[in-house]
Order: C-alpha cells, then sequence, then structure tokens
C-alpha cells in the first residue's frame, strides 16, 4: 500500500487540475500536490527533527490509516531507574551550572550545562533503547537526535559555538527536565 506512491500520484492529479488547475488558484500561492510513501515521510520526519531541513507544506492526509506498530514493552524498573538517575544528574548540573552563569563564572557554568544536557541526553537514550552517547554531540546526532524535538537545533549551537547565550539552552533543559515533560 505504502510503496504505490507513483501509482497514488497519478490517480489524484487529474482531481488535483480539476480543483487546483488554471484559474482555480491564486498564481502567486499555487496548491501542489505530492504523493509519498511511508518510508520517505519517517526519513522526512527525521530530518526535520534534526534542523537539516524545515517543512513548508500547508496540508497534509494519509491516503490510507496508518498501521500503528506494537507498542515495545514498557521500560523495565531497571531501565527506569537507570533512566531518573540521568535525570537527577541532569537536574543538579543545570542547577550548578546556572548558579555559576550567574554568579560570572561563564566557562565553568557553560561546562556544568554540557553536562547536564549530556545525563539528559543518556536518559533520553536509555528510554528510547538506544545506546547511551559517550559525549553531548553524540547525544544531538541520529537517531536519539528526534527525541530532543525542538531543542536539539539550539543545543547543537550551545555546544559548537561558544558565544551562544547559556539562558536559552538553560531554559531548553529546564522544559524537558519539568514534571510532566514527555519521557520515551
Amino acid at each position: 500500500m505504502s510503496k504505490d506512491a507513483g501509482l497514488w500520484r497519478e490517480k489524484l492529479a487529474p482531481v488535483h487540475g480539476e480543483l487546483f488547475g488554471k484559474g482555480a488558484i491564486d498564481p502567486l500561492a499555487p496548491v501542489r500536490i505530492e504523493v509519498i510513501d511511508l518510508a520517505t515521510f519517517e526519513a522526512l520526519e527525521r530530518l526535520k527533527a534534526a534542523g537539516l531541513i524545515q517543512s513548508t507544506m500547508r496540508a497534509a492526509r494519509p491516503l490510507f490509516p496508518i498501521e500503528q506498530a506494537p507498542a515495545p514493552p514498557p521500560l523495565s524498573a531497571e531501565e527506569r531507574a537507570q533512566a531518573e538517575a540521568h535525570r537527577q544528574q541532569a537536574a543538579r548540573r543545570l542547577k550548578m551550572g546556572r548558579l555559576l552563569c550567574e554568579g560570572e563564572l561563564l566557562d565553568e557554568g557553560r561546562a556544568a550545562l554540557r553536562e547536564s544536557a549530556h545525563a539528559f541526553g543518556r536518559a533520553l537514550a536509555v528510554e528510547q533503547r538506544l545506546p547511551e552517547p559517550p559525549a553531548l554531540d553524540d547525544a544531538l546526532l541520529p537517531p536519539l537526535s528526534h527525541a530532543w524535538g525542538e531543542s536539539a537545533p539550539l543545543l547543537r549551537r550551545f555546544e559548537a559555538e561558544p558565544a551562544t547565550d547559556w539562558r536559552e539552552a538553560s531554559a531548553a533543559l529546564q522544559r524537558m527536565l519539568e514534571p510532566g515533560a514527555a519521557k520515551g
């Protein structure tokens, strides 16, 4: 089903032409149709989550109900404890980083904020059943980068550019560590 994108594109082209053909739309904002298979859609979503591309589509509609993969088994008690320990370490490092930065010890504060992000990345890896990243750079790369959501590009910039304001990274980490924030 999801592999027949070309066939569906051909079948939908006449309908699209009828509804959005010449004279039916604003020529400065044309409505285009693109039919993609599920694998392509998932690849585009991963690239978007990694901050490599931006989506500019106005609407999307699946042609078929998306088949839900069976949910993975819940984390074991040991995995939950390990992820929680990483989250607690991330929260402690975040607090330390904020205090140091606010006290104008920026180098030390930035190091603590990077440690916080790395610990949080390790928690995400446990929750996503991925290998724990050995360094923050690794935690911000696929396949784990999608778990960071919108914070990934900001944290990549914070890690790569020392002149980046520490407050943005601190706020992003705080949001992710708040109770009720999405967990893997």
